[in-house]
């Protein structure tokens, strides 16, 4: 497969049908777009070096804007750390609050679906937390975050999104590791679970409950393994990464869209679940193509094998 986007070359990763056993049978196709850590990169500029980059909202909603023309059938999903970083977001966090939160008013133009909370949104407190979410017009998922007072989720848990006739239940989940990474204060009152448990208790609900065809983790977490050669990757603080135990030992998943360590991780299996990451301040956009069959209008969907591009 030809891109016209070197931005998109390093991070597609295609999901492939066998051929079908039937005449009668029906093929879908999903697309699944994501970014992470974009850290205030609402535009193409590099500010401190005085010149243009290729990074930035501004170019990925290009993007965006060809693939959804291609196929509508597609979800824009983010990874977290999008409130802090950057002039324009340091300019609004630390004076300009009566303004729309900049990087929440782009993303919600641009049609984002959801975003998984980073520690980075807690980096101004409880407050800049209310104004951004005021101004998302997408949620913001974390399942193993908690209240401290009642146990109950202090975000969302997870959405389930309807393309093409293919239910796809998305749910987030934020490192565990905030409690180190952030001040004390800017967390006050919440609790920091773990990321398996709350991942297998909503996967299994997506799955049983609402029916879902397709399950994806958006995490705001890292790979602490190499699946490919066992080499351990530690992080800076105790619990920080838990992509390779998401992908793993949560049953139900199809793919888990990870974040924080800025990573590029273009395509990789663990444990028959794909794995894939996007890499920083939108220097490139995340593609999965999905294609799912069924044998009937009356059958089940099945996703089909993955095959690496």
């Amino acid at each position: 497969m030809r891109l016209r986007s070197p931005a998109l070359v390093a991070l597609l990763v295609l999901w492939t049908c066998a051929p079908a056993g039937s005449a009668r049978a029906e093929t879908a196709r999903l697309i699944v777009l994501h970014t992470t850590d974009l850290h205030g990169a609402l535009t193409d500029y590099d500010y401190l070096a005085d010149r243009p980059a290729a990074r930035g909202l501004v170019r990925i909603a290009t993007m965006v804007r060809g693939i959804r023309a291609e196929n509508p059938a597609t979800l824009l999903l983010d990874g977290g750390d999008a409130i802090q970083g950057g002039p324009i977001e340091t300019w609004y966090q630390r004076s300009d609050h009566g303004r729309p939160e900049p990087m929440m008013t782009a993303m919600s133009r641009m049609g984002y679906d959801a975003m998984a909370v980073g520690n980075h949104e807690f980096s101004f407190g409880a407050g800049a937390i209310e104004r951004a979410r005021r101004d998302a017009r997408f949620p913001w998922l974390a399942a193993n975050v908690v209240r401290e007072a009642d146990g109950k989720p202090a975000f969302g848990t997870s959405i389930v999104r309807t393309l093409g006739g293919i239910k796809v239940g998305i749910v987030g989940l934020c490192t565990p590791a905030v409690t180190f990474l952030e001040d004390f204060e800017n967390i006050a009152g919440l609790r920091f679970l773990s990321p398996l448990e709350a991942a297998r208790t909503e996967v299994e609900r997506l799955r049983r409950t609402e029916h879902c065809d397709v399950v994806v983790l958006l995490a705001h977490t890292g790979l602490e393994k190499n699946p490919d050669t066992g080499v351990e990757r530690k992080g800076d603080a105790p619990g920080e990464n838990w992509g390779y135990r998401l992908a793993t030992e949560v049953p139900g998943v199809d793919v888990v869209i990870l974040g924080h360590t800025h990573a590029v991780v273009p395509s990789l299996e663990a444990g028959g679940t794909l794995v894939t990451q996007a890499g920083r301040w939108g220097e490139g956009l995340g593609r999965v193509d999905l294609e799912l069959e069924r044998a009937s209008a009356a059958a089940p969907w099945k996703l089909c094998r993955a095959a690496r591009a």
